[in-house]
């Protein structure tokens, strides 16, 4: 039958058909080229992560084995160095023994005694023995070192000891200075790790040692936190000018100006850097008994019995708002919460909020506490009482680090700075005495 057009219609249909079939393939082409790609990244993926999983292997046990030769290193010198000592410590013994037979003094670093022989032999005998002497001191100084190395403090300072019981003696001042390191070094790791306690501990040692050893002196004024606990705390700054006690302290939220309310029934703002008075506000008709700024230390809130007023801090008189609508900062809890110092007479209890788990019992006020606070990073609280004394504690250990003396009347209030470098007290003998650390 010859050939005859295929009717539009059907022709279509098939062109369509081919259409689709051209997509399908090409469909399953490239689903097939995707899965191809994606099984070769992931071969890829999977060859590199093994590669670098091989690498972190080889890295890890590179740094094993070069921490291991290390130590190694550092027990072979330390064994060499305590073979050097019982070497020179035997010749020592040989040489000084030879020595006093030949007439030398009993002690190395002193004068020959007249000679029992007539000859050379005792001044050679004592010389030998001289050598012996400086030989076995200087086995000593490098055994210390040896122990310094390998971060054996306590080793190290039982080998040198001995060394510093004669000034005059060689290598003295070696060895004084290696004693020293033994607490510069565990002091500065200590730090690094803000361990504050062990810090202050190894800083007060090397003090007795050498007060100028290397940076040492620098590190109270780089870590506040060590300045409270090493240096002296000494007055800074007296205010006066209430006319009565002051009851209540308190530093704005950047420490240039502190407040005081007072017996005398006015609040008074002070500039903390010169001393100087800026405002007098008055509007009580009580004694003030609060006092505290508003954390951007714009507002002033101060509490009587008769009322609370906000004051506006730079203009020195009341703001249009309501006590409701201002937060107050306090400062007998810690800045997260986590402790409060509870008062009571004598007393102060450091309580774990969370677990209300009592931490410790400060004691050793002569009177009733009235006020107590903590430092911005909580490892320090204030308190002053009607012994007319400030306290300053240690609060992880409950120690009694300073004892301020200064105030003659009753001490009502403490507030630490925002900062954390001063202190402010209230008292009694209407006065603000300002307090940090030499």
């Amino acid at each position: 039958m010859p050939d005859q057009p295929l009717p539009s219609d059907l022709q279509t249909v098939l062109l369509e058909a081919l259409r689709a079939y051209e997509l399908a393939r090409a469909t399953r082409l490239r689903a097939e080229g995707d899965a191809r790609a994606a099984r070769q990244a992931r071969e890829e993926a999977l060859q590199a992560e093994e590669t670098r999983a091989r690498q972190a292997l080889e890295a890890e046990r590179r740094a094993e084995e070069s921490v291991l030769r290390a130590e190694q290193e550092r027990l072979g010198r330390l064994q060499a160095a305590a073979d050097a000592v019982e070497s020179a410590a035997r010749a020592l013994l040989e040489k000084a023994g030879l020595a006093y037979i030949a007439g030398a003094p009993a002690t190395p670093t002193g004068k020959p005694s007249a000679p029992r022989r007539a000859d050379t032999e005792a001044a050679q005998a004592f010389a030998e023995a001289q050598t012996a002497y400086a030989d076995l001191r200087l086995a000593l100084v490098t055994l210390a070192q040896a122990h310094l190395e390998a971060g054996r403090w306590e080793e190290a300072r039982r080998v040198l000891q001995p060394l510093l019981e004669d000034t005059r003696a060689p290598l003295y001042a070696e060895a004084r200075d290696l004693l020293a390191e033994s607490y510069y070094r565990p002091a500065l790791a200590a730090i690094q790790a803000q361990q504050w306690g062990q810090a202050s501990e190894a800083l007060h040692a090397l003090r007795q040692i050498n007060p100028q050893y290397r940076d040492a002196n620098e590190w109270p004024r780089r870590h506040l936190q060590l300045a409270w606990l090493v240096n002296n705390v000494g007055e800074v700054a007296t205010l006066s000018g209430h006319g009565g006690s002051v009851h209540i302290v308190a530093f704005s939220p950047d420490g240039r100006l502190l407040a005081s309310g007072s017996l005398d029934k006015t609040v008074k703002i002070w500039e903390v850097a010169s001393a100087r008075l800026l405002h007098t506000l008055s509007g009580h008709g009580y004694s003030v008994s609060s006092v505290a700024f508003s954390p951007d230390g714009r507002l002033l809130v101060s509490e009587a019995a008769d009322r609370t007023i906000v004051w506006d801090v730079a203009s020195g008189t009341p703001a249009k708002l309501s006590p409701a609508q201002v937060t107050a900062i306090r400062s007998d809890t810690t800045l997260d919460g986590r402790l409060k110092a509870n008062i009571s007479g004598t007393q102060i209890a450091i309580v774990d909020v969370p677990s209300a788990r009592l931490l410790h019992t400060l004691s050793g006020h002569g009177g009733s506490v009235y006020s107590v606070a903590f430092s911005p990073d909580g490892r320090l609280l204030a308190s002053g009482s009607d012994d007319k004394t400030v306290k300053i504690w240690e609060v992880a250990s409950g120690r009694l680090l300073h004892t301020l003396s200064g105030h003659s009347a009753f001490v009502f209030s403490v507030a630490f700075s925002p900062d954390g470098r001063l202190l402010a007290s209230g008292s009694g003998d209407k006065t603000v005495k300002i307090w940090g650390p030499a």
